[in-house]
């Protein structure tokens, strides 16, 4: 009787409802194409999603509010070549900055490196004094910029004036102003 039931469970192993599905060769390659396929899409997809700042603004996609006023760069510009020159410059040179701009729901990072020309001791006094009052300064302005508009060289020149109408402004309790001749970039990435 145990010889009966080792058969009759080897018998029920074999049914067809329990049989290992075999797949043909034609199914296997339609698999793996259909697999390369979607991996390929993907990584499409992907390269896109980085790339597409940077093509749109190679390829002008960008709309008319992206163009950026030179009125106050070329004031600023003037109002700096009238200033005579007395000697030697002085700079007054701040850590890098980093700053993570939002674009699109996207996440993007500028990295800059800024020292600033000032027009004597007094105003590289005050700047050093001030120097926790004048980074926050400069962190609240990188932090409102457009990652595809600082990244072209007007855009740049915009920031340089941003800064330097920021800067400029008094610094309580003192209310003393530095003069700050120029903003120089010397170090600028935008990732």
């Amino acid at each position: 009787m145990s010889t009966s039931s080792r058969t009759r469970s080897r018998g029920s192993q074999t049914a067809p409802a329990f049989a290992r599905r075999r797949t043909s060769l034609g199914q296997r390659i339609f698999r793996t194409g259909l697999l390369i396929l979607v991996v390929g899409l993907i990584s499409v997809a992907g390269t896109l999603y980085f790339v597409w700042p940077e093509l749109s603004t190679k390829f002008n996609f960008g709309t008319s509010s992206d163009h950026i006023d030179s009125k106050p760069i070329a004031d600023a510009q003037a109002a700096q070549a009238q200033r005579p020159s007395n000697g030697k410059p002085i700079f007054v040179d701040f850590e890098p900055f980093t700053v993570t701009l939002s674009q699109e729901g996207r996440a993007r990072i500028l990295y800059v490196g800024i020292t600033l020309q000032v027009a004597d001791k007094d105003s590289e006094a005050l700047l050093t004094e001030y120097q926790p009052v004048v980074r926050d300064r400069i962190l609240t302005t990188l932090s409102r910029q457009d990652p595809q508009q600082v990244q072209s060289p007007d855009g740049r020149t915009a920031l340089a004036t941003q800064l330097a109408q920021s800067l400029g402004a008094p610094y309580l309790p003192s209310h003393q102003t530095p003069e700050i001749d120029q903003v120089l970039f010397t170090a600028f990435v935008v990732q």
